[in-house]
């Protein structure tokens, strides 16, 4: 036998002994198994060291499968992922007890640090809560006169996308071009004319999203403590921002100049978007050169608005494909209130129908399986008593509600004009049945003062682009058949990327 440094020996050991080493260790894992009270929550999948990696793959394939799994069967229980447990609370009452907890007590910042690797994709200068001030401030208050601008790119876009729709059937593939003119349309707004139509801009805008999720993915399958030396290798949200400040950076620095100069109220100053992240950036970062704060703000709200307004864009497409019998109450709605208001936030408002047909569809299909993100900042004992430890991930699940037959009757079922059938009638609960707000029973946007600040502008975009659809063009899809398959991705939802739609411009409608 090889001698060892200090003439150490190794032990020959027999199999018995082995056996026992192996039991002790066993007992030992057991022991601190049975201290952390994360593992006296329910699991949804195998829970026992490296089996619940198994437990993630599946998790990764069939998130949905597992979420409804653990609602059927429990209040509250964890799924295992690659790096952590993930603890999902179901219900009503539990969402809204989620909601209610201070920030100090479970956080939705620290929670999307970890949601969407915020130091590695979104930036250091905490970008949301800039974008979140000026999209639920000025953005929200101003929407009506915004809008002129959105309906304006909308029919520049569908004219520069789609121009042989002019003329017969055009196929496009309906996920993409959506994309393409919710990234026009989107950027109208937060950037203006001319940077809205510049191609270079928008690739960059789409594909920041993009690199967002997979920097993300890369970043999550290690374990906390290498988390930073593989993140701050990824160079592709870095270079997105930087190609961004290239073709902006000058009108940035700018309006900077003229508010340092002339104060923020200087005549002639521009009313947007770009602006009011300008004059904010001001307040929190002060009279630095660097604009890198600026181009966070831009591209953390882009990634927020195109993707997911484009997936909703993409979904009531293939239910329309899919149920053509809906569209001729929708045309009817559009053309009667944009008669009467014009293209109007107030047109926008009126459109019951059309705001329903969104919301029933988000309600099954939204961006995600899961909401109202948290993070336990100390330890936590829910009304259930459920003890959640510091620092566990905290959730509730959009569709494990949004599924409950207690909530919506025949839930899994498309039915378009649900929620407008209940504001038609009137009463107490007809406000909260519209798209916009959430909930403890519709919480796909979130629910509370961290839902999603965008909402408002969201809504209104993709009910003015839906109008413009239904009243000058027919379209249906390429493959007859019923509606394409959503694709899921863990918690993910998206749909199909790669069904097309054709697209007709009417006879009427044609210049």
């Amino acid at each position: 036998m090889p001698s060892l440094p200090l003439g150490l020996k190794i032990p020959q050991l027999s199999a018995l002994e082995i056996c026992g080493i192996v039991t002790a260790l066993f007992l030992v894992s057991y022991l601190r198994r049975r201290s952390d009270p994360i593992h006296a929550i329910p699991t949804v999948g195998p829970s026992w060291p490296l089996l619940s990696y198994l437990g993630a793959w599946r998790y990764f394939r069939d998130a949905k499968g597992m979420i409804l799994e653990g609602c059927s069967k429990y209040e509250v229980f964890k799924i295992p992922l690659s790096d952590q447990w993930l603890v999902v609370v179901s219900g009503r009452d539990m969402n809204d007890e989620l909601r209610k907890y201070p920030d100090d007590t479970m956080s939705a910042l620290e929670a999307q640090k970890w949601v969407v690797q915020t130091e590695y994709t979104l930036g250091n200068n905490n970008p949301d809560a800039t974008a979140k001030k000026c999209i639920s401030g000025p953005l929200t208050h101003k929407l009506g006169h915004v809008l002129p601008d959105v309906v304006d790119e909308m029919i520049h876009s569908f004219n520069d996308i789609m121009p042989d729709a002019e003329h017969d059937w055009q196929t496009v593939p309906a996920l993409e071009t959506m994309i393409k003119i919710i990234a026009r349309v989107t950027n109208r707004v937060f950037v203006g004319m001319p940077f809205c139509r510049n191609e270079m801009l928008l690739e960059t805008a789409v594909e920041f999203a993009k690199d967002v999720m997979k920097t993300k993915f890369i970043v999550n399958l290690f374990p906390d403590v290498l988390k930073p030396i593989v993140g701050h290798r990824l160079p592709w949200t870095t270079a997105r921002r930087r190609k961004m400040a290239e073709i902006l950076g000058d009108t940035v620095r700018e309006r900077r100049r003229q508010m340092l100069e002339y104060g923020t109220d200087y005549e002639g100053k521009p009313d947007d978007y770009l602006t009011w992240v300008v004059e904010e950036d001001l307040k929190n970062r002060g009279k630095g050169e660097s604009i890198d704060g600026v181009m966070e703000v831009i591209a953390a709200s882009n990634f927020a608005a195109i993707h997911t307004s484009s997936m909703a864009m993409a979904h009531a497409l293939y239910y329309l494909c899919a149920m053509p019998q809906y569209i001729k109450p929708l045309k009817q709605e559009a053309e009667e209130k944009i008669k009467e208001h014009g293209w109007t936030k107030t047109a926008m408002d009126a459109m019951w129908k059309t705001d329903s047909f969104f919301k029933e569809s988000l309600r099954l299909n939204g961006v995600n399986h899961l909401s109202l993100f948290r993070k336990s900042m100390k330890d936590v004992v829910l009304s259930n008593g459920t003890v959640i430890p510091a620092g566990t991930i905290v959730v509730a699940t959009s569709t494990g509600t949004h599924l409950q037959e207690a909530l919506y009757k025949d839930a899994a079922e498309f039915r378009p004009f649900r929620f407008s059938d209940v504001r038609e009638k009137g009463g107490a609960d007809a406000q909260k049945q519209q798209f916009h707000i959430p909930t403890a029973e519709y919480i796909a946007f979130g629910h509370g003062k961290h839902a999603c600040s965008g909402r408002w502008f969201a809504a209104a975009e993709v009910k003015a682009i839906l109008a413009y659809i239904l009243l000058n063009y027919d379209f249906k899809l390429e493959k007859p058949g019923g509606r394409p398959e959503n694709m899921n991705l863990g918690p993910s939802i998206l749909p199909h990327p790669r069904a097309k739609v054709m697209f007709r411009k009417r006879k009427a409608s044609r210049a």
